[in-house]
C-alpha cells in the first residue's frame, strides 16, 4: 500500500500544480475584471446622462421655437410701425407747416391742401423702441439657438459613447463583470489552497 501511495504522489502533485496554474490564470484577471466593472458603471452614468440630455434638448427646442415666435412678432410689429410712419409722414409734415413758410418738401409758400396727421401715427420714439425690441428678440433667439446647439452636441457625444447599449444590455454586462470579479477572487483563494496542498504533499 505504501508503494502504491508513493507511486501516486507525482501524479497527484502534477494535478495540484495544474489546478494551481489554472486558478492562477483566472485570478490574474482580477484587475481586468475590476476595470470592466468600472467601465460598466461609467456606461450606466453616460446612459443616464444621455437620457437626461434628451429632455434638455427637447426643452431647448421649445425655447428656440418660442424665441423664434417672439422675434417674428417683434419684427412684424416694427415693420408695421415703420410702414404706418411712412404712410403718415405727409400728415406729420402738414401739421408742421406754418402759413407763409416754405414747404420742406417742395419749397412752396402756398399750402392749398395740407395733409392732416393720422390719430394713430407712430412717433420716431415708438419706431425706435420697436427696433430695440426686435434686436433684443433676435439676440434672445441667437442665444437660445446657441444653447440648443450645445445641448445637441452633448447629446450626440453621449450617444456615441453609449452606442447601442440600453439598460437591459447594461444590466447583463454588469452581471457578467461582477461574475468575473467573483471568479477572480475565488480563484485567488484556490491558488492559496493549492499551494498549501502542494507544500503538504
Amino acid at each position: 500500500a505504501l508503494d502504491t501511495a508513493l507511486e501516486a504522489r507525482p501524479t497527484e502533485r502534477a494535478r495540484i500544480v495544474e489546478a494551481a496554474r489554472t486558478a492562477s490564470t483566472t485570478a490574474a484577471d482580477a484587475d481586468a475584471a475590476a476595470h470592466e466593472v468600472a467601465r460598466v458603471q461609467s456606461l450606466r452614468a453616460d446612459l443616464a446622462a444621455r437620457d437626461r440630455d434628451e429632455q434638455r434638448v427637447a426643452g431647448a427646442e421649445r425655447i428656440v421655437a418660442d424665441a423664434r415666435r417672439r422675434a417674428t412678432e417683434a419684427l412684424d410689429a416694427e415693420r408695421s410701425l415703420r410702414e404706418r410712419r411712412i404712410a403718415g409722414l405727409a400728415g406729420e409734415l402738414g401739421a408742421a407747416l406754418t402759413p407763409g413758410d416754405p414747404c420742406p418738401v417742395c419749397g412752396s409758400t402756398a399750402h392749398p391742401s395740407v395733409a392732416a396727421p393720422q390719430d394713430d401715427h407712430p412717433t420716431i420714439q415708438a419706431v425706435e423702441s420697436a427696433g430695440d425690441a426686435t434686436r433684443l428678440a433676435d439676440q434672445q433667439l441667437a442665444d437660445a439657438a446657441a444653447d440648443l446647439a450645445v445641448e445637441r452636441a452633448e447629446h450626440v457625444r453621449l450617444t456615441d459613447v453609449v452606442g447601442a447599449v440600453d439598460t437591459v444590455a447594461l444590466d447583463a454586462m454588469a452581471v457578467a463583470a461582477d461574475e468575473r470579479v467573483r471568479a477572480a477572487h475565488d480563484a485567488a483563494a484556490l491558488v492559496l489552497e493549492h499551494e498549501r496542498e502542494r507544500t503538504a504533499h
